[in-house]
């Protein structure tokens, strides 16, 4: 402490020092030895540094925070714009139900009728064989041939079975609709990946027709696991919708269903033959509102909201891809309740 008469109060002196050259002298060279104390200065501007580090530490964990806040509002929007869909779409698929029921009921009665009517028509002919009365026979068959009797004979039941069969389908997309919406059931629960699947591919099999890709699937046994089905459901659309905005005319969608009995999982294997994923965009295609489409094509939420909804089910995804050969996703799952935590 002695040998700091200036500043010995500090456990560290800070020095300045600086050599000057003075000249010669008497035939010597000269050099000045300056010692300046700067420990006050030092001192302060090392506490200005600690506050700088700490207001820029700060400021990070705000931007993150913001971040963070920006996302869950995005993703509170996208939920209910979701569940939005998932209302309007069970209220839509009920509405429809209710007169496409008895619309289904009346063609099935139609056509009971309608073949009863066929069936007396083909009585009648073989009826009239029997008449030896030439002018009669003439008169019935003029009047047969007025009234097209032939051609409706043969078209009726065709347009009736086809007429049934778009009652059968529409029928079929409401309860997609249900299906996929699940807002008769809430909570986690019990429930069949492979109706989700199912029902999600109805619901988009508008843009499958756009695209005229291939739909194939390989599905093997599961057992009913424990979730939250629609949710999934979002998830198989998000990336089913992806997929068949990758794929060229006549691609191909695979989607492969595994039980993983060791581990007491299954998995979900989505795969296409499309455009790929460059190495660049492969690192940040998760990030929230990072997306390659056109402005007002893609929010940039889709694969974002995808990966958190599987990790709430303490499961994973992965992705892999190569630019002009396709892109593949794999989800994990956990099969029982007790390896949820909810």
């Amino acid at each position: 402490m002695e040998t700091r008469p200036i500043t010995g109060t500090h456990e560290l002196m800070y020095q300045n020092c600086s050599l000057v050259y003075l000249g010669q002298f008497e035939g010597r060279e000269l050099i000045a030895l300056i010692v300046q104390d700067s420990t006050q200065t030092a001192l302060t501007q090392l506490k200005l540094a600690k506050t700088l580090k700490k207001l820029n530490e700060e400021h990070r964990s705000l931007l993150s925070l913001n971040q963070k806040l920006e996302e869950t509002q995005s993703q509170l929007v996208q939920n209910e714009k979701m569940a939005a869909v998932g209302q309007l779409a069970a209220g839509i698929a009920h509405e429809i139900n209710n007169p496409m029921s008895f619309i289904k009921s009346n063609i099935e009665c139609l056509q009971d009728y309608t073949q009863r009517l066929l069936d007396m028509n083909q009585s009648l002919n073989d009826l009239f064989t029997t008449i030896d009365n030439e002018q009669t026979k003439l008169e019935f068959m003029k009047k047969k041939e007025s009234f097209d009797l032939d051609v409706i004979v043969e078209e009726l039941p065709e347009i009736l079975a086809e007429t049934l069969d778009g009652t059968r389908r529409i029928q079929d997309i409401t309860m997609s609709l249900r299906d996929f919406s699940r807002l008769d059931s809430d909570g986690w629960q019990l429930a069949d990946v492979h109706s989700g699947i199912k029902s999600t591919l109805k619901i988009i099999n508008h843009e499958l027709k756009y695209s005229t890709c291939e739909i194939v699937l390989d599905f093997t046994e599961l057992p009913l696991i424990y979730c939250l089905p629609a949710q999934l459901n979002q998830v198989f659309l998000n990336l089913l919708m992806n997929a068949s905005q990758a794929v060229s005319k006549d691609g191909v969608i695979r989607i492969e269903t595994r039980l993983l009995k060791a581990k007491e999982c299954i998995t979900i294997r989505i795969s296409d033959n499309g455009v790929g994923i460059s190495e660049e965009n492969m690192k940040k295609i998760f990030n929230p509102f990072f997306t390659t489409k056109a402005v007002g094509l893609g929010t940039g939420l889709g694969l974002s909201i995808s990966y958190k909804i599987i990790q709430a089910h303490q499961g994973t995804i992965e992705v892999e891809s190569k630019q002009g050969e396709g892109t593949s996703f794999l989800i994990t799952l956990p099969i029982s309740k007790s390896d949820v935590d909810h």
